[in-house]
């Protein structure tokens, strides 16, 4: 498997919000280094939702409105989003599934005041990241995985472990550890297909039965 690393800026932005003093101002520094990613900050600081009385037309004010983890989130979606190297059909269903069940789960989260909701629109996106890989480094092999999914009427994780011998939980853990990403973002991941979550933190079961759920929603 082709496991990539973490973008540049992805991984900058991560240390300096993982920094016990890392500021809004040194991450204003970093990110305006990438205009694509300050278009988007801007956009969203900007937007109906997070918008105040006035517009913001300046970085480091778009930062603290938004806040250091919401940024952090902002970067991670765009990571995985470059994780996909072509975009024919396939490519474009696994990247509306993604971004649908972040959505959902940040839904689910924000109605059931159970998580929060920024942090499941993350895992949402992040929960068949393995699916992607296998996808870029097998994608004749990964389409007939599909086939005996729906030939034999089994999930994903069955026909990945018929084909490959492993699934993409599996290969998500192994990139998200490769990231550095903390097990608060891994843990969900990695089991939201899991039938038995009982060994797992209060706030693992939480998370991991959100993407689950939302999962399901969006596959119907």
């Amino acid at each position: 498997l082709d496991l990539p690393v973490m973008p540049a800026m992805a991984a900058l932005v991560m240390d300096e919000i993982t920094d016990p003093r890392g500021s809004a101002k040194r991450l204003s520094h970093i990110i305006e280094h990438d205009q694509a990613l300050v278009g988007r900050v801007l956009r969203i600081a900007n937007s109906p939702f997070y918008r105040g009385r006035m517009s913001i037309n300046n970085l480091p004010a778009a930062v603290v409105r938004l806040g250091m983890s919401l940024v952090r989130d902002l970067v991670i979606a765009l990571s995985t989003r470059s994780l996909f190297k072509n975009f024919h059909e396939l490519e474009r269903q696994m990247w509306r599934h993604s971004i649908a069940t972040g959505f959902v789960a940040q839904l689910i989260a924000t109605r059931t005041k159970l998580f929060d909701a920024k942090d499941a629109f993350v895992l949402g996106i992040l929960h068949d990241v393995g699916k992607v890989i296998m996808n870029n480094s097998f994608p004749s092999r990964y389409t007939q995985t599909i086939e005996i999914s729906l030939r034999h009427s089994c999930d994903s994780i069955t026909a990945e472990n018929k084909k490959f011998g492993y699934n993409h939980v599996q290969v998500a853990e192994i990139l998200l550890q490769h990231w550095d990403l903390p097990d608060s973002m891994i843990i969900p991941v990695v089991y939201h297909h899991a039938d038995d979550i009982s060994f797992l933190s209060e706030k693992n079961q939480i998370a991991a039965s959100i993407i689950n759920f939302a999962d399901e929603i969006t596959q119907n």
